[in-house]
Formats: C-alpha cells, sequence, structure tokens
C-alpha cells in the first residue's frame, strides 16, 4: 500500500484527501481511504498510487487546479 507523510493528508467535510500534482505542476483533489497512520506517516488504503507526487505543506491555500512550485531540499 502507498504510505505518505501524515502532513500531506488533510480532512474536509467529505473525508480525508490529498492534493496530487500532476505533471503540468497543478493540483487534483484526491479522497483517499486511510488504513493506518502512525509514527508522522499515513498508509493510503485507498485512493493513492505508489509513485505519486503530493503536496506536503501549503495545502490550506489550493484549491483544485493550482500550480504549484516544486521545492528541493533545504540547505543545512
Amino acid at each position: 500500500a502507498p504510505s505518505v507523510p501524515a502532513d500531506a493528508v488533510q480532512r474536509g467535510p467529505d473525508g480525508y484527501y490529498l492534493y496530487a500534482i500532476r505533471p503540468d505542476d497543478t493540483v487534483h483533489r484526491l479522497p483517499v481511504t486511510l488504513l493506518q497512520e502512525s509514527g508522522g506517516i499515513a498508509v493510503i488504503a485507498k485512493g493513492a498510487k505508489p509513485g505519486m507526487r503530493v503536496v506536503l505543506s501549503g495545502a490550506g491555500r489550493l484549491d483544485e487546479g493550482s500550480h504549484v512550485t516544486i521545492a528541493g531540499p533545504s540547505a543545512p
């Protein structure tokens, strides 16, 4: 089952979701079903696929189709 950092999973009135990043760097709100959440990792039972890029921070400012900038790792 795919897993993501727990911070990527949002909760809305219709349940859990995350923002998947499309190849054109726009986002799609993707409903997900959680299998388990532990130690800062959420295991997805339904909705996400392995290798999928997801938004890890700033999801509160996004809407369907928003354009995102992919950030690299931060410097020490």
